[in-house]
């Protein structure tokens, strides 16, 4: 990564970067939140029409290449790039289907053995076998997500495969574990602040989430650039 960019991300603060990316483009940020939503909305009738299988299937195609398509657009945003809430959102759509159904697809196992093996562990009385189970696949969940937001954000930043996104995206989280552990705090506390207001917020949250998680990876990989790490983009 090399030009203006890296000098400016270098200089700004966090915050102060994604107050610029934010306030200029909020309109774009809006209506590309609004495709993204479009998108969830498959799944989310299905799921209160009491069709899980459905609802899983639907959020599969649907939601995480949406989500892709968001951080697309997101990414153009942090890079200085021409931004098109349209053209991002559809082209990181489209491009990135085949990665997105993947991670969703690994999202989806993971969580329903987790959710097993809780199960099985408190109908045991929550034995020390069962219970070392169930929190060795949490550990591998929380993992896992977290080197899915820079995987996420590696894609739509340099259009990298899904081989190489993840892989840089494993060596930025055992490098700077502390800033993606501060990311989920953030996802986590919003989500919860979401529910709590109705989720209303859920207007734009998705989308400036998007853009948080895209910055911080930018600053990331900027900063572990010198050891070598390749983010060639176009």
């Amino acid at each position: 990564m090399t030009g203006r960019f890296d000098g400016e991300i270098a200089e700004r603060t966090l915050g102060w970067k994604l107050w610029e990316d934010c306030w200029p483009n909020l309109a774009g940020l809006l209506a590309a939140n609004l495709l993204f939503l479009l998108w969830c909305a498959p799944s989310v009738v299905a799921a209160m029409l009491s069709l899980p299988g459905a609802a899983v299937a639907l959020s599969l195609v649907t939601v995480g290449p949406a989500l892709l398509g968001l951080f697309t657009y997101a990414a153009n945003i942090a890079l200085g790039r021409h931004a098109s809430f349209w053209r991002d959102s559809l082209r990181g759509f489209r491009s990135g289907f085949g990665p997105a159904v993947m991670l969703g697809g690994v999202a989806i196992v993971v969580l329903t053995a987790n959710r097993l093996s809780l199960s099985q562990a408190q109908a045991a009385g929550m034995p020390a076998g069962a219970t070392a189970l169930w929190a060795g696949q949490l550990g591998i969940l929380v993992i896992l997500a977290l080197t899915g937001l820079h995987t996420l954000s590696l894609l739509a930043l340099y259009r990298q495969g899904l081989n190489e996104a993840s892989r840089n995206a494993v060596v930025l989280t055992l490098a700077h574990p502390a800033p993606l552990l501060g990311l989920m705090g953030v996802i986590v506390f919003t989500v919860w602040m979401t529910r709590a207001l109705s989720w209303g917020p859920l207007i734009i949250m998705p989308a400036l989430l998007a853009l948080l998680s895209v910055n911080t990876t930018l600053r990331l990989v900027k900063q572990h650039q010198p050891e070598g790490m390749d983010s060639s983009h176009e």
